[in-house]
């Protein structure tokens, strides 16, 4: 797992209900749409797509608070969860 796109297809389960649950929160309806695509993206497993929203710039800030809570909504374990964090903060989206 080198890259956010290779942590969403080996956890997928774990970026859902964290992307379901931020969607749920947002007050941004923008927000709450790219969480929405983003989740059912990856449950059809469409990872073009799933790339093209990491790729966004405009989704970087949100996709921030997605990963910054993922051990919050998910059960995640923690080592993982910080692997992950770091990959974010490194930049290796895809």
């Amino acid at each position: 797992m080198n890259t956010l796109l290779e942590a969403i297809q080996k956890h997928p389960e774990a970026f859902i209900s964290t992307l379901e649950a931020r969607a749920m929160t947002t007050p941004s309806q923008q927000n709450k749409d790219n969480h929405t695509c983003l989740s059912v993206f990856i449950k059809y497993d469409n990872w073009d797509s799933v790339q093209q929203i990491l790729l966004d710039y405009d989704y970087r800030k949100p996709l921030e608070g997605v990963v910054y809570c993922l051990s919050r909504y998910s059960g995640i374990d923690n080592s993982v969860w910080n692997k992950i964090v770091n990959i974010y903060e490194e930049g290796k989206l895809v």
